[in-house]
Formats: structure tokens, sequence, C-alpha cells
């Protein structure tokens, strides 16, 4: 699998593929919640259904409690942010979670929307270092823009001929997903953040969004709105000597969170020289995160955090 999307990412650095090159599995059924995100997406389509008021004594039937994927790190169904100045491996850091969560036989889809030849090299030494070729990861190879409830549409459509939901999307960088918004002004941050959240109760995914600090590098660039939408907010800071720092700087239903690692040059199966993270910690798994597969979480209803 990781050879096949080595192959698709090839033919990216070059030119897009078109649609029918684009590996899909067979297509799920779509259930009953997904056709008012269509509407949603298309108001073309009609109107949406009328909302009503959910008594407290049923609120836990109507809605799933708060789960995760990585404890402290992925909440399912849920806006998480990870940012951090360049150069520091954001990109490295998304797609080692994105390996690990895959190994785990769970769908993860990464929107590659800057320079995704880079990640060629780099998923051909994790698989090689890890000795692990994840099956369930996808690269969608071009900026989803999150202004543009069509493109947003057609992506959602892209996922569903998936043979199951992603657990996790990952949106990097969330700059060039913001075609015709401005990053500071909170109307057009919270637009973003609608196609986000319209993206997340598609699909009951954790949606992970990778951004960059601002002037003054202590926190993300941009308006605020972000930061109060997402659940868990990630800081990942570079310590010198090849070493980051990870942190959290908030978690609305988990524990704070501080993990270092290492950026390790390793050669790949390619020959080339590359990059993968290894964790300053041991774990059981002998991957960097411990994932939580859904056969560990009870089945429920998608739910809006």
């Amino acid at each position: 699998m990781i050879r096949m999307i080595l192959r698709i990412l090839n033919l990216a650095s070059g030119s897009i593929p078109s649609r029918s090159k684009r590996h899909l599995i067979a297509p799920r059924p779509v259930r009953d919640h997904e056709n008012e995100i269509d509407l949603m997406l298309n108001p073309a389509f009609g109107s949406t259904p009328p909302r009503e008021l959910v008594n407290s004594r049923i609120l836990a039937n109507v809605l799933a409690s708060p789960s995760w994927l990585i404890p402290d790190v992925l909440q399912r169904n849920a806006l998480i942010q990870l940012f951090g100045e360049p150069g520091t491996g954001k990109s490295l850091l998304a797609l080692d979670i994105a390996l690990c969560v895959a190994a785990q036989q769970q769908n993860v889809v990464y929107v590659a929307a800057e320079a995704p030849d880079e990640h060629i090299p780099r998923l051909a030494a994790w698989e090689g270092y890890y000795r692990q070729s994840p099956d369930h990861l996808y690269f969608w190879l071009h900026p989803l823009e999150l202004a543009n409830r069509s493109n947003v549409a057609e992506f959602v459509g892209a996922i569903r001929a998936l043979n199951a939901m992603p657990a996790l999307i990952i949106i990097d960088p969330l700059a060039s997903c913001m075609v015709g918004l401005e990053e500071n002004a909170t109307g057009d941050m919270v637009r973003a953040i609608e196609s986000l959240n319209l993206l997340r109760a598609a699909t009951g995914a954790a949606i992970l969004i990778v951004h960059h600090t601002g002037w003054e590098r202590k926190h993300e660039r941009g308006s605020s709105a972000l930061r109060a939408a997402c659940r868990v907010v990630l800081k990942l800071s570079a310590n010198g000597g090849g070493t980051v720092n990870l942190t959290s700087e908030k978690t609305n239903n988990g524990k704070s969170l501080t993990r270092s690692f290492e950026i390790a040059k390793i050669a790949n199966q390619r020959g080339d020289s590359a990059v993968v993270l290894k964790a300053l910690a041991n774990h059981n798994t002998g991957l960097n995160w411990q994932v939580i597969t859904n056969s560990s979480v009870s089945a429920s209803p998608a739910a809006s955090p």
C-alpha cells in the first residue's frame, strides 16, 4: 500500500492525477445523517430538516460521549490544532500520527495541500524503520478550499467512496486551504471553521489542523476563533540538537501532555536519506502512539462536541 501511495505522490510532483487514477475502494452505504450534511453543503438540493429541542433525559441516546483516537492527543469527532514555528517538523509529526493510526487498520485521509512530494521519502523511511506497511492511508493532493462548499462536497464524496469512514483527517497546512479567506479576520476564520465542522459531522473523524505560528511565535497566527473551536491545541517546538517537544496548550476532555521526539535521519528503502520521528520513550507497540481501535469504542451516533 505504501508503494502505491508513493507512485501516486510521484505523479503529483509533476501533474495532478485524474479522477480515474485515484485509488478508491468499494463504496459504503450512505447513512441518514449524511443526507442532511449534503443539504448543508449543497443548499440547492432542498431544505434541511427542522431542528428540535432535546430533553436532558435522552441526551445520552442522541449524542456520543467524548472518546479518544489517541489519548489526550486526538479526540474523535472533534477539531484538533497542531501549530509550531517553520521547520520544527509539524508535517513530519502529522505523517507519523497518520501512519500509526493507519497501522491499526483505520482509514486516514491526509490533505497534502503543500509540497506533497516531500512525503515520498518520508513514507519509505517510516516503513523501513518501523517495519510496517499500512494499507489505510490516503492522500488528497489538492488544497481543500474551505471557503468553497462545492469543493468541500467533492472532498466528502471522495471520502464516501472508501469502504469505511476515516478515523482521522489531516489538513496540512491550514493556510493553503484558506483560499479567498483572511486568517486574521474573525469572520473569515469562522467560515473556515464551519466547513471543518461540516467535514467532522459528515465523517465523525478527528480533524487534525496543521497551522503556523505568528510573528511572536508564542501562539498560532490568525484569529483566536480557531483555538476556541478546537477541543485540543498542541504546540511543537524545537529543542536544538535534533529534538522537538510536543505540549498541549488546551485539552478539553483529557490530561495535559508533554512528549519529546528525536528527528532521526536514516536511509530508506529507495536508497535516499530521509527523516523519521523517534519518541524519546519506549512504548509497548513499538510505534510512537497508542491508538484506540474502533473495537474499543462502543457504537453510538455521531455527536457534535
